[in-house]
C-alpha cells in the first residue's frame, strides 16, 4: 500500500507539472519559406500575449465602432499568429485529451481529436494552418458579442463577422486580406475581381499572387459555411477534458494524500 500511495502521488505531481509547462512554452516559429511570401506570413511581429492584450484594450473601448474594434482584431491577430504546418495538441498542452487521442478506436478520430479547437490555445502557440487561425478569430469574435463563423473555399479557411446589423465582414487572417461583405454578396464578388492587386498589395510574389487566388476561384453556391471547424461535439469534448486534466491530478493528490496520513497513523505504536 505504501509503494501505491506514493506513485500516486508521483503521477499526481508530474501530471500537474505537466499541466503547468504547458503555459511556459513560447510561441512557435513559422516552418515555411519567407521567400514570395507577405512578411506577417512567416515573420512575427507581435506576441500573442501582447496581442491578446491590445485586444482586450480594444473591446473595453467605448469610443471605437464595432467595425473598428472587429479591423484591430484582425491586425493584431494577423500580426501575431504566423502560417505553419497545422497544430497538433501535445501532452503538455492536454495530457488528458491527448491520452484519448491515442486510446480511440480509429486513425480517423485521432486526428481529429488531436486538431485541437482549443482557440485560446492556438493563438497562444501563435502557428498553424488557415482553419486554425480563422477558427480563432471566429471564437474570439463571438466571446467580443459578435455573431461570427467559418467559411470554406476550395481548401482554404476565412472567417466571416456580422460588425452590425446586416452589414458584414469577410476576413482571411491567413492571407492577411479583409473585405466588405460575405463571400455570396455582389460586393464581395465585385472585390474579387482584383484579388491579385490585393495579395501583391499585401506582399506576396506576383507567381504565389496568382497561386493564392486560386483558393479563391469558388462559386458562391459551393461555399461551405461552418460553425465549428470540427464540430461543436468535439469542442464540448475538449472543455471538458479541459476540466479534466486538473481535476483528475488535483484529486488523485489529495486522495494520496490522504492514505499516507491515514498509513502513517496505523503504523504509529499505541501509547500505553
Amino acid at each position: 500500500m505504501r509503494y501505491f500511495t506514493f506513485g500516486l502521488m508521483l503521477l499526481s505531481l508530474f501530471l500537474l507539472a505537466l499541466n503547468s509547462i504547458g503555459h511556459f512554452i513560447p510561441p512557435l516559429t513559422s516552418d515555411y519559406p519567407p521567400e514570395e511570401n507577405a512578411r506577417h506570413y512567416t515573420q512575427r511581429e507581435l506576441s500573442p500575449a501582447a496581442a491578446r492584450e491590445q485586444l482586450s484594450i480594444a473591446h473595453a473601448s467605448t469610443t471605437m465602432r464595432n467595425r473598428e474594434k472587429l479591423e484591430r482584431f484582425f491586425f493584431l491577430l494577423t500580426h501575431s499568429f504566423v502560417h505553419g504546418s497545422s497544430y497538433t495538441l501535445k501532452p503538455y498542452d492536454n495530457w488528458y485529451l491527448w491520452t484519448q487521442a491515442f486510446l480511440s478506436n480509429s486513425d480517423f478520430e485521432k486526428n481529429v481529436i488531436l486538431d485541437t479547437q482549443n482557440a485560446e490555445l492556438l493563438w497562444r502557440r501563435g502557428r498553424g494552418f488557415c482553419h486554425q487561425v480563422a477558427w480563432i478569430f471566429v471564437k474570439f469574435a463571438r466571446d467580443m458579442g459578435f455573431a461570427s463563423g467559418l467559411v470554406r473555399l476550395n481548401n482554404h479557411y476565412v472567417a466571416e463577422v456580422e460588425y452590425d446589423k446586416d452589414k458584414w465582414l469577410t476576413v482571411d487572417p491567413d492571407l492577411g486580406l479583409l473585405w466588405n461583405g460575405r463571400f455570396s454578396s455582389a460586393e464581395f464578388q465585385e472585390q474579387l475581381k482584383s484579388i491579385h492587386q490585393k495579395l501583391t498589395h499585401t506582399g506576396y510574389s506576383e507567381k504565389r499572387a496568382k497561386r493564392l487566388a486560386e483558393l479563391y476561384a469558388i462559386r458562391p453556391e459551393s461555399v461551405v459555411y461552418k460553425n465549428f471547424y470540427i464540430s461543436r461535439d468535439y469542442y464540448i469534448q475538449e472543455i471538458n477534458a479541459f476540466r479534466y486534466m486538473w481535476w483528475i491530478p488535483i484529486g488523485a493528490l489529495i486522495v494520496s494524500l490522504f492514505m499516507y496520513l491515514v498509513g502513517k497513523r496505523l503504523t504509529q505504536p499505541l501509547k500505553s
